[in-house]
Order: structure tokens, then C-alpha cells, then sequence
């Protein structure tokens, strides 16, 4: 678990009340890292990364 996340509520089931809140949760599940040391555990964000160096090197920018 990321480690901005650990100090977040844990709600069960039966505690989501609303549609709104179930969506809530459901993006928590795959959240975006919050700096580089864990975007470089994730080798979909390295990937990315190395998309995006290898574009501005071809366009010089």
C-alpha cells in the first residue's frame, strides 16, 4: 500500500452509503504515485517515462 494511503479510513461494504462514495473507492484502488521512487517501482510508470524522454529527445524540445 502506497504510503499516502495508509493513514486513509478502510470502509467496509456495507459501510459505502451512496453510488458516489462506492466510485470513490473504486478509483483509490489504482492511483497515480505521488513522486519518482514510486512511480519507478511500477514498471507500466518506467515505461511511460521512457516513452516520454525518447519523444522530447526525437523532437528536440
Amino acid at each position: 500500500m502506497p504510503a499516502r494511503l495508509r493513514e486513509c479510513e478502510i470502509t467496509p461494504d456495507d459501510g459505502v452509503t451512496n453510488e458516489a462514495e462506492l466510485v470513490h473507492f473504486i478509483f483509490l484502488v489504482d492511483v497515480e504515485p505521488v513522486n519518482v521512487i514510486e512511480a519507478l517501482k511500477d514498471p507500466k510508470w518506467t515505461s511511460a517515462m521512457e516513452e516520454e524522454l525518447e519523444s522530447i529527445e526525437k523532437n528536440g524540445t
